[in-house]
């Protein structure tokens, strides 16, 4: 099992024939499907509830409002247990919601025989509120009346703030919550991320029967342990007592680590008697009474010398965590010390961070677990830095990225780090290679014209060629390893004195830079750069010329 090794999945040939059951496959015939009423105000009260018309529909068992089911706060996130109540999850939610906190919120349900029936009995509810003006971004919520959450007055979910000293220790304070484009007195960009949704191909259904005194819920999660706890402390019953059954999973992505309608589901079971109820929400309700990604202002400020140095730097992350808490206060901070970890500056380093309530649907875990937004706007600063100085970005990061260490510093866990250099070349051991090559070139697009014209001249079709209006030449080989090109172009590098980047075909995705892959993308460089030094000097001194490359990308002697 590795690169380059065909892995036969164990679930492929039950999924591609369609034998897979996923939750609405294993629905029983005689099961009560529920339609959920969602309020049609995004701040405000429940006032009053008119059930009459809907309970008088054929086919509806019963309905369900705000005003029946316990006053018990439970929380819906798929994080361990913590033994220090105060590193717990925040409890936030109710079964259905009396105090709306987003349009969409659940407020009352109506129970029938078939799905048909049950919305159009949902139809037939009539709901009061008493309205508030909505808060939609983390400026206008903070300290916003009425509060969303009486135990949040100010509608700061949480903070995450910090410095770190010369000697790398970390520093835990707390600041004000700010905005604009000035972090710790330093002069930044903000980079604006919207919320995103999973879109996972199977909706959030569930459905719940009981077996004797055992609660049996069949849910699509990525986390049934959790959930499990979770659902046992929302409907009131010993966690021994209830069971989790997690078929084929259509898709989570982070999304589905969350409680969902397993607790309105479970509830109703027990409330009929043990029945068998299930909830399917159609895509609409999948949109947006699901978790999205966390929207995040993200402000980032590098200083750095005449050299290209980073000397000081701040990061500041107002994330918008809706109207529940789901994994909220983890996500931001674990984001903001990431920002941390890879770029290194000699002098101030400061972290600020903070997440708001908002009348938007709740935000929570999707695919990175806030890392892709906290990348995203810190490597546009250091890609505009490293065309200030006009060197590919992957010999400046050699400059100021994280070596070795052996202790996480924020959480003060033993996690040994390789570092990018070890990385390197672990993986220039492994002689791991990319079927296309590519050669990339980083400067002053008037000094790498001639780099494509010489390109286009000798390569004569067997070389795609991009130029860029700004800044970068990207060649990639059709089948070509040897040709008097190859000399001639690497002379102007040499004369121009530009910087040479040899990769593989995906070193710019996301999750390559993330997870050490370019330590693999890089073993890749040292093949292609031995390729290059044997068509040039036409001798068998490829290590020689190769480690010259790559003294020169590190700045080694």
């Amino acid at each position: 099992m590795g690169i380059g090794v065909s892995v036969r999945r164990v679930d492929a040939e039950a999924k591609v024939t369609g034998a897979a059951k996923y939750v609405e496959d294993l629905i029983p015939r005689d099961a009560l499907y529920v339609k959920v009423i969602h309020s049609t105000v995004a701040n405000g009260l429940v006032i009053r509830v008119d059930t009459a018309e809907a309970e008088a529909m054929p086919g509806v068992v019963t309905v369900l409002t705000c005003f029946q089911v316990p006053d018990h706060q439970f929380t819906t996130a798929g994080h361990p247990k913590a033994l220090d109540p105060s590193h717990g999850d925040i409890q936030d939610r109710l079964i259905l919601a009396r105090r709306v906190r987003y349009y969409g919120d659940d407020v009352a349900a109506v129970v029938a025989d078939t799905p048909l029936r049950a919305a159009r009995a949902a139809e037939k509810v009539r709901v009061e509120y008493e309205a508030f003006p909505p808060v939609l971004t983390p400026e206008a919520a903070i300290g916003a009346e009425p509060p969303l959450h009486e135990e949040f007055p100010g509608n700061e979910l949480s903070r995450m703030d910090f410095t770190v000293d010369q000697e790398g220790q970390v520093h835990f304070t707390t600041f004000p919550f700010e905005t604009g484009d000035t972090v710790a007195g330093m002069k930044g960009t903000t980079f604006h991320m919207p919320p995103v949704h999973a879109c996972h191909l199977e909706n959030t259904a569930c459905f719940a029967y009981m077996e004797g005194r055992q609660m049996v819920v069949v849910t699509g999660t990525q986390a049934p342990h959790t959930l499990r706890r979770n659902l046992a402390d929302a409907i009131g019953m010993p966690v021994g007592d209830v069971r989790v059954i997690k078929p084929y999973l259509g898709g989570g992505f982070g999304n589905k680590q969350d409680m969902v309608y397993e607790p309105l589901a479970a509830f109703l079971s027990r409330k009929l008697g043990g029945r068998c109820v299930a909830v399917v929400p159609t895509r609409e309700e999948t949109f947006v009474n699901t978790h999205t990604r966390h929207a995040m202002d993200i402000t980032t400020a590098t200083e750095v010398d005449e050299t290209g140095k980073i000397t000081d730097k701040a990061l500041r992350i107002n994330a918008n965590g809706g109207s529940y808490a789901g994994h909220g206060h983890a996500i931001t901070a674990y984001a903001i010390t990431v920002g941390f970890a890879t770029y290194l500056a000699s002098g101030k380093q400061v972290g600020q961070s903070s997440v708001a309530y908002t009348n938007l649907p709740t935000a929570a875990a999707l695919r990175g677990y806030g890392i892709p937004q906290l990348v995203y706007a810190v490597e546009c600063q250091m890609e505009d830095i490293a065309r200030r100085f006009q060197v590919a970005l992957l010999c400046y990061d050699s400059q100021g990225v994280i070596s070795s260490s052996p202790q996480d510093k924020y959480v003060r866990l033993e996690a040994f780090n390789n570092g990018l250099p070890v990385a390197y070349e672990g993986a220039m051991a492994r002689r791991i290679t990319w079927p296309t090559p590519k050669l990339m070139m980083v400067g002053e697009p008037d000094k790498l014209a001639p780099c494509a014209q010489y390109a286009q001249r000798f390569f004569q079709g067997k070389l795609n060629v991009f130029l860029s209006e700004s800044y970068f030449l990207e060649l990639t080989a059709l089948g070509v390893t040897k040709s008097s090109g190859l000399e001639r172009l690497l002379a102007h590098l040499g004369e121009s004195r530009e910087a040479l980047m040899a990769c593989g075909d995906g070193l710019n995705d996301l999750d390559m830079l993330s997870y050490a892959g370019l330590g693999v993308a890089m073993a890749n460089a040292y093949a292609q750069t031995k390729a290059v030094a044997k068509a040039v000097t036409g001798s068998n001194d490829q290590d020689g010329v190769a480690q010259a490359v790559y003294r020169y990308i590190f700045n080694r002697s």
